[in-house]
């Protein structure tokens, strides 16, 4: 980490042991290929320029390569001082040499190893040298691991665990889950938004067969129905790419499903009645217990135009749908009135929802047991452990 912060402002270190590092974390090239110096971390041996022209000597899998920058042979009659001297050419046997062909760094992280070949990053044969790991990290390697793992960081998370702190959630794709259900006819009813704000100054005076045609159809502005429609299923898949986790990141999450699965959430998915097929855990209120959770729930999710929402929501404001909403939720009061009706009715078309908070999204009760939530028939665990509270639209009894 030191040799990287130091690179970002000047030269890297290129001393021995800062030298391995850099063998093991740049891409390699065949020695033979590197057509500028520059492109190389450091001074290193290459091929010999007479080596170049003669095939018929030695091995092509074990060849001799010599230091361009080391001097020549004939200075071993230098009668200079010793010092003064340049150094003696010294032949080693390589075959790849590390190389930043395009003058940069990536930082960012890469997938490599056997599921993922990169031609140019197999470092399979390479590994820091005994002395560079007592140099970086003061101590051997088994002893560093031994340290890495006595800690717990080196732990890998539970496969299953839920990413649900990340930046953004991811934007809904269509992998045929869409639903003839979801899409929204406003339009047909006579709303609409208006037409985005333009500059009509006279520098955008331009007559309309002159402007140039889109790149393409869908760089068109969507209509309304289109607009909700995106919005309301990017709403039901950010609900689930938000459900909690259990405490600890080697225990799993209290979502079930997979990543595959998590990505073709629809409607469909909050209407089976089947809570074992998307919880792990999970505790649940009839209508007839908690009447006025239900609309509550979609208020927290979709809040009146009228109501002030804070912006550092704990969960909302990183959802994909809430930008959505709130650029809708911008538009003129009959049009906005109208949209949270068309989505409170695809709201009371579901048979469950999570019990969604104001400043957040998943509520998980605690040990103090809340009287109006549950435990399904089949679900063995305490009633004072932890789990995602759920709401049930009508007095059907779930099953687990």
């Amino acid at each position: 980490m030191s040799w990287f912060l130091n690179a970002l402002h000047s030269t890297p270190d290129i001393q021995s042991a800062s030298r391995d590092l850099l063998k093991l974390v740049l891409p390699h090239v065949n020695a033979r290929d590197v057509e500028f110096r520059h492109t190389l971390p450091y001074p290193m041996a290459l091929p010999r320029q007479e080596d170049d022209d003669d095939d018929s000597e030695g091995d092509s899998d074990n060849e001799e390569f010599i230091a361009l920058n080391t001097g020549t042979e004939s200075d071993s009659e230098d009668d200079r001082p010793r010092n003064d001297r340049p150094r003696k050419a010294r032949r080693i046997t390589v075959d790849t040499v590390p190389c930043v062909t395009t003058g940069m760094y990536f930082t960012r992280r890469g997938r490599f190893g056997q599921g993922f070949p990169c031609p140019r990053l197999d470092h399979s044969r390479f590994d820091l040298a005994p002395r560079s790991y007592i140099f970086f990290f003061k101590q051997e390697y088994a002893a560093l691991l031994n340290s890495v793992f006595r800690l717990g960081t080196g732990v890998p998370s539970h496969p299953n665990r839920i990413s649900n702190k990340r930046r953004r959630t991811l934007p809904w794709v269509d992998q045929g889950q869409g639903l003839e259900a979801d899409k929204f006819n406003l339009e047909e009813k006579g709303h609409d938004l208006p037409e985005p704000a333009q500059d009509a100054g006279s520098d955008m005076e331009v007559e309309d067969e002159f402007r140039p045609p889109p790149a393409h159809p869908d760089d068109a502005i969507l209509g309304l129905n289109d607009q909700a429609t995106n919005c309301w299923r990017q709403g039901l898949l950010d609900v689930t790419a938000k459900c909690s986790n259990r405490k600890g990141f080697d225990k799993e999450s209290y979502c079930g499903l997979d990543v595959a699965q998590r990505g073709n959430v629809n409607m469909v998915t909050y209407q089976n009645l089947v809570l074992s097929d998307y919880f792990t855990d999970c505790q649940y209120a009839l209508r007839r217990d908690a009447p006025a959770l239900w609309d509550l729930t979609f208020d927290n999710m979709f809040p009146p135009k009228d109501r002030v929402v804070k912006i550092d929501s704990q969960g909302y404001s990183k959802c994909e749908y809430w930008g959505m909403y709130m650029r809708l939720r911008s538009g003129p009061d009959e049009t906005v009135k109208a949209l949270r009706k068309a989505l409170k009715e695809k709201f009371d078309q579901l048979e469950w929802f999570p019990w969604l908070q104001a400043d957040k999204m998943w509520k998980t009760g605690g040990k103090k047991v809340d009287p109006r939530f549950r435990r399904c028939e089949g679900n063995d665990q305490p009633a004072s452990t932890p789990a995602p509270y759920v709401l049930i639209r009508t007095n059907t009894q779930p099953t687990w």
